[in-house]
């Protein structure tokens, strides 16, 4: 039986508000302490050692590296490193394309990581000419009001989410309120027109 999930909440920037202004509405002390380095290939320290997700996609870096590979000619995946006070935490990787998506994250704790989000889609977007459509998923409780306060908009329908034969493989509450869930799951992401197509974009 597949199970059906209907509360993940795919959220979106209106178009004509820049990453940077948005972030101006949070204050900096939020996220004081949080920095991100970018890199070029995953390696196993961003790999966070512990989880406040009770459930999340945690691949092997063999699998990071193939599925979100930062050199590809027709999607540019974006990867940052989080750091906490110095300290490698966690994940974000951008989909750096004619949409700024939240393709996949991961860290040890549920806040860094959306401040950490919202960090990563700024400096992709610092060179922006005209501001660009952002999508991501949350329906984690302690995200969802960041992502809000930064001003994302929940998608007039939600998105729903299936599973097959979830509790035959592990046994996982249904309540969706610790989940990470991110966009660019599976092919959610990879939709023509491809970056080594000229073919206009249209949303």
């Amino acid at each position: 039986m597949w199970r059906v999930l209907s509360k993940k909440v795919a959220q979106h920037l209106p178009s004509q508000v820049s990453v940077a202004s948005c972030l101006a509405r949070i204050p900096a002390s939020a996220y004081a302490g949080i920095s991100l380095k970018e890199e070029t290939v995953f390696t196993s320290d961003l790999l966070p050692i512990r989880s406040p997700f009770a459930l999340r996609l945690a691949p092997s870096v063999e699998y990071l590296n193939w599925r979100y590979h930062t050199g590809l000619s027709f999607v540019k995946y974006r990867l940052f490193r989080i750091l906490r006070q110095g300290d490698t935490v966690g994940y974000v990787v951008i989909n750096d394309g004619p949409r700024l998506l939240v393709a996949q994250c991961d860290c040890d704790e549920s806040v860094t990581l959306a401040y950490a989000a919202l960090l990563a889609l700024n400096e992709v977007s610092r060179n922006d000419r005209k501001p660009r459509h952002i999508l991501l998923t949350s329906c984690h409780a302690a995200m969802q009001p960041i992502f809000a306060q930064f001003g994302l908009q929940a998608a007039k329908r939600e998105r729903p989410l299936a599973f097959l034969n979830l509790n035959r493989h592990t046994d996982v509450s249904m309540d969706t309120s610790q989940w990470l869930i991110n966009f660019d799951w599976g092919d959610n992401g990879m939709r023509a027109p491809f970056l080594d197509q000229k073919v206009p974009f249209a949303p």
